[in-house]
């Protein structure tokens, strides 16, 4: 069983080969242009039209489920858990997503800053260990499912760039966890805002070591509705959002 979209027209068309390449028939996709293809088995697959959603069939391709994108840019690549097709990530050019239920909703794991480039690969090996290629040579590792996904390094090197991770859960009740990374010591800020920018905690202020950290920010007392985090350290500033739900 094998499948594959025609490149440099428009539509493409999805073919499908049930007798290892010698014929090949058509299927009922129903986009006219294909970004990514996945297959985990002959009947279950994912394709990407570029930014126009996710479609996903069940039955090999005779037909296909419309379903959210959970990002604005165009998918790159899938990955399922071996022996779990249920459990699939999506990577798109800034962001890694995760869905439980074949790919009706997705949660957010990793955004990549701008200087790791895009994303170009993710490959999981078992529920736990995965990979992400970004197109600057950079190459990221989880080994807990993505919940947090650091920068592989060489073993007690500390990481190569300041990063901030999205927090895990998202969204959450009332405790989530921040993880960012420094590649040297220096003086590290991390400040949870209002849409309004108004500051309502500080999780981090002082001297940080060069390496990994996770903070928890617990939100007992704060109103249900989405939130800023902000770290400023040696220069770099980036801010994230995080949503809380009663």
């Amino acid at each position: 069983m094998g499948y594959f979209f025609e490149s440099g027209v428009n539509p493409q068309k999805l073919y499908k080969t049930i007798d290892g390449g010698r014929s090949w028939t058509l299927t009922r996709y129903p986009a006219n242009y294909v970004q990514v293809l996945k297959f985990y088995d002959r009947n279950i697959g994912f394709a990407v039209p570029g930014g126009d959603g996710i479609y996903r069939t069940l039955d090999g391709g005779n037909t296909w489920d419309s379903l959210p994108m959970p990002s604005r840019h165009w998918g790159e690549a899938f990955s399922f858990e071996p022996g779990n097709p249920a459990k699939v990530w999506l990577l798109d050019s800034d962001d890694l997503y995760f869905s439980s239920d074949t790919g009706r909703t997705w949660t957010a794991q990793l955004h990549m800053p701008w200087s790791s480039g895009s994303g170009r690969d993710v490959v999981f090996t078992d529920a736990q260990n995965g990979w992400l290629l970004g197109d600057k040579d950079i190459l990221y590792r989880t080994t807990n499912g993505g919940v947090t996904t650091g920068i592989d390094e060489q073993p007690g090197s500390a990481p190569s760039r300041f990063t901030l991770f999205p927090n895990y859960p998202n969204p959450f009740n009332p405790t989530t966890t921040i993880t960012f990374t420094l590649p040297h010591s220096t003086h590290a800020t991390l400040k949870v805002f209002t849409p309004l920018g108004i500051e309502i905690a500080t999780l981090v202020s002082g001297i940080q070591s060069a390496g990994a950290h996770q903070v928890q920010w617990n939100a007992t007392g704060k109103l249900s509705g989405v939130y800023f985090y902000r770290l400023e350290a040696g220069g770099y500033v980036e801010t994230r959002k995080l949503i809380l739900l009663r």
